[in-house]
């Protein structure tokens, strides 16, 4: 499946970092074991995977969906110009969770999954 055209949004603007942040404290804050990106039938979907559930969540619109993967590939210290399968991880910190939170990134053309490892 072909990517949207190329987004002009920079990955690192206010909005996306935003967003993309957004989406990864709202998974935690769930207690998601992982959330997933991605491209089907030209609309992006994402999914928590909550006690081995899937639960749909709000989507950005597919123009948004370069940039949020190459933010997550930021933080992930991935090569964003990439687009082959890639694999990477981020610590974060939220109110909700005691500990960091270690991030694991599987990262394709048009797909994102984030695993979260909580510690206890």
């Amino acid at each position: 499946m072909a990517m949207p055209r190329r987004s002009p949004i920079d990955p690192n603007s206010p909005p996306i970092v935003r967003l993309v942040e957004t989406l990864i404290h709202d998974a935690a804050a769930r207690r998601a074991f992982e959330a997933i990106i991605d491209l089907r039938d030209g609309c992006v979907r994402v999914r928590f995977r909550i006690d081995r559930v899937l639960h749909d969540r709000d989507a950005p619109p597919p123009a948004l969906l370069e940039p949020v993967l190459q933010r997550i590939k930021t933080l992930a210290k991935t090569n964003p110009t990439e687009r082959h399968e890639q694999e990477g991880r981020f610590t974060i910190s939220t109110k909700q969770c005691e500990g960091p939170i270690v991030v694991s990134v599987l990262l394709r053309e048009t797909y994102a999954r984030l695993r979260f490892q909580y510690s206890t």
